[in-house]
């Protein structure tokens, strides 16, 4: 109806979203809040250690206006004569401010419908879903995991050893002989010591982990789309007549 007005959420500015990897504003989507505590906090002898003392939290659903993703703040406050104070912010899931950003060519790999249901994609978001929550132990066993189903899938799957596999990997050049052993004694031996030898890795090893990872699937499984997309959209070569006397 003309002239009625709106009801605007609130913003919350430069909050930080794990999907985007940087800080947005947030959509304040509902806000409910809790009464902890009113009263005063009395010591063991029956004396009053702070007067006037209120607690209260407010449970927030927030709203990222960049990806539209939603997670939960705790905004804590307290006062103590009037004086009030709020305690620092918690998330749920935690907000990873240090998050590895997805590589550009992550929607491509995503929206393709011929990966919708596939391992090889369910397993890269978990990784990065695993790293964001800090479960680095996690994060590096499916990597291995990961590392190997690749080459399974696209190398000879009956192979005994990891190392055959990478070997028939290079013969459809899909890695060179020099990657060979860096993933294999490097990358896969990492996931095979968090399985094993108690490794508990650190964010940077992961990170490196990926790196590989991410190479491997971009040459085997985003290199033919684009081909796909390149080739559709270049215009086609104009033939030059030639002058026949």
């Amino acid at each position: 109806m003309l002239g009625s007005s709106v009801a605007t959420k609130p913003i919350a500015r430069w909050v930080h979203c794990n999907e985007c990897a940087r800080s947005t504003d947030h959509l304040i989507v509902h806000t409910h809040r809790n009464n902890e505590f009113t009263g005063n906090v009395i010591d063991d002898a029956g004396g009053i250690v702070i007067a006037n003392f209120k607690r209260f939290c407010d449970w927030q659903l927030l709203e990222c206006q960049g990806c539209k993703t939603v997670c939960l703040r705790l905004k804590e406050y307290w006062s103590e004569n009037g004086d009030v104070k709020d305690k620092p912010n918690r998330y749920y899931p935690p907000r990873n401010t240090e998050a590895r950003n997805k590589p550009n060519w992550f929607d491509t790999f995503n929206n393709n419908n011929a990966m919708k249901r596939h391992f090889i994609l369910n397993s890269y978001k978990e990784i990065y879903a695993l790293i964001e929550s800090e479960h680095y132990i996690a994060a590096m066993l499916m990597c291995r995991a990961l590392l190997e189903t690749i080459a399974v899938e696209h190398g000879d799957g009956d192979k005994k050893t990891f190392k055959e596999k990478l070997e028939s990997l290079r013969e459809k050049d899909y890695i060179r002989t020099k990657q060979i052993e860096y993933l294999e004694q490097t990358i896969y031996d990492a996931g095979s010591a968090a399985m094993h030898r108690s490794y508990d890795p650190s964010r940077q090893a992961l990170s490196h982990v990926l790196d590989a990872i991410e190479h491997l699937i971009h040459t085997i499984y985003i290199e033919p789309i684009a081909e796909t997309v390149l080739q559709s959209e270049k215009p086609k070569r104009s033939r030059k007549k030639s002058n026949v006397l």
